[in-house]
């Protein structure tokens, strides 16, 4: 018989970066709780989805990078157009 464990989200961001798995756990608290955005990539890899409110970040964390933060977007196209180019 397996036992779900229910944890919090920090605890099981702790657990991650420790190389522990989460096997068998709930996370109880990620709607309410605020998570950063690189502690909710590291969840969505081992399979748990961060509600986008729950995620936070800070500008200041983010990177500059010229072949992204320099390049003159155009407007995106759909799907659709996509899939028939």
């Amino acid at each position: 018989m397996t036992t779900t464990k229910k944890i919090a989200s920090h605890a099981a961001i702790n657990l991650l970066k420790s190389g522990r798995t989460l096997e068998d756990v709930v996370i109880a608290d990620l709607e309410s709780s605020k998570i950063k955005v690189m502690d909710a990539l590291l969840l969505a890899k081992n399979g748990y989805v961060v509600p986008d409110g729950s995620i936070v970040y800070d500008d200041d964390d983010i990177a500059y990078d010229p072949d992204f933060d320099e390049e003159e977007w155009q407007k995106p196209i759909s799907f659709s157009q996509f899939k028939g180019a």
